[in-house]
């Protein structure tokens, strides 16, 4: 299941966000967008986790949590969805390059 994770802290890292999301399962992929100018977060980040009953867990878990002093979001990726389906899976800001 993918995560799109919104509204995070300009200092927060991919590390970071793994380990949010860690403690309610496996999570395989954990990055945050990066402003083109600079290294500070973009504010959206996007989390992989195997098990879609894991997913849920921590999208309700997560979600509305303070992290780094803001209260972030949590929501499922939708492919085609105009919010959480905009990205590509090949964006930049999915795999981290």
């Amino acid at each position: 299941m993918d995560i799109c994770v919104g509204n995070l802290p300009n200092e927060i890292t991919g590390s970071d966000l793994r380990e949010v999301f860690e403690s309610f399962g496996r999570v395989e992929t954990a990055n945050v967008a990066r402003r083109r100018h600079g290294n500070e977060s973009g504010g959206l980040g996007f989390v992989g986790m195997p098990a879609r009953y894991e997913g849920v867990s921590a999208i309700l878990g997560v979600h509305g949590r303070n992290v780094g002093g803001q209260t972030i979001t949590a929501a499922e990726v939708r492919p085609g969805d105009p919010v959480s389906g905009a990205c590509h899976t090949r964006c930049r800001c999915r795999t981290g390059n």
